[in-house]
């Protein structure tokens, strides 16, 4: 009589010998178990609007398809960006001056990506960008 469950037995293809394994000794790739969003708006006479956010990510695990592969079970370091929104809206609302800082300070910072063999493991994101706008209601 055997002692083994049935996620013992079932075996799947390639180099990964049964499911039990699978769960127990990798992470689900691209993803990462520390993740918080925050942010907040304020709202002053409906004139002016400040908007900051936060968003921090802890290390990502990569994806290599078997535990032989160069890269395999590495991790894409955590990272923390901040964005800020801000607007000034005329008295009768008609007119607005926007700007939207996206990473505001700048951080350098990549995403877990297929890794193995010539792929890349970690993909550089945006650096700042900012964008400033004019918006008026007829």
């Amino acid at each position: 009589m055997s002692t083994h469950s049935a996620a013992d037995q079932c075996v799947t293809t390639g180099t990964y010998h049964n499911i039990r394994m699978l769960l127990i000794r990798y992470e689900l790739p691209y993803t990462s178990t520390e993740l918080l969003k925050l942010g907040s708006t304020w709202n002053y006479n409906e004139r002016f609007i400040l908007s900051p956010s936060l968003n921090l990510n802890g290390p990502q695990a990569g994806f290599v398809s078997s535990p032989g592969t160069d890269g395999f079970g590495q991790r894409t370091p955590g990272f923390v960006v901040v964005n800020l929104y801000a607007e000034v809206r005329s008295r009768n609302q008609n007119l607005s001056a926007f700007v939207r800082v996206d990473n505001l300070l700048d951080a350098r910072y990549y995403n877990a990506s297929q890794g193995g063999g010539y792929n890349f493991f970690r993909t550089p994101q945006d650096s700042r960008s900012v964008m400033v706008g004019i918006r008026a209601q007829f």
